[in-house]
């Protein structure tokens, strides 16, 4: 990402093209990506935005932290920027990747994310998650 503006213009474009808000403010995504908490991966195809993934980093982990492609498009365009998300991880250093919880009772959506987590895994975990807001 070249300079702020471009970087708040294509993470707004990622959200608006996948038809979903951005989970952080403008504000926050940048001091975070300057501040190297977060990365942001951007996919491009036939010259126009497809994907974006976001990462976030703490201590010895990377967490998915956020995946939106176009709504418009059937291809997987985010697995390729979540594999080099994974290569970055690693060559920092980090000891795990952690794509956050399967919800494998959800609608189809969510059951097919939760096997394509599956497919990197190699270890699973129970976790017991609590709601913390309305």
């Amino acid at each position: 990402m070249a300079d702020d503006t471009g970087a708040v213009d294509c993470y707004r474009a990622a959200y608006f093209l996948a038809q979903r808000r951005p989970p952080l403010p403008d504000e926050m995504f940048l001091r975070a990506l300057h501040e190297g908490s977060i990365d942001a991966f951007v996919g491009h195809f036939e010259g126009q935005l497809a994907a974006l993934v976001l990462t976030s980093h703490h201590g010895s982990v990377t967490y998915d932290m956020a995946t939106c492609r176009d709504v418009g498009s059937s291809r997987p365009f985010s697995h390729c920027l979540v594999h080099v998300a994974i290569l970055q991880a690693m060559a920092k250093g980090r000891r795990m990747f952690h794509f956050g919880p399967l919800y494998e009772d959800g609608d189809d959506k969510m059951c097919r994310i939760a096997e394509f987590k599956r497919g990197f895994a190699s270890s699973f975990g129970e976790y017991e998650l609590m709601k913390l807001f309305r």
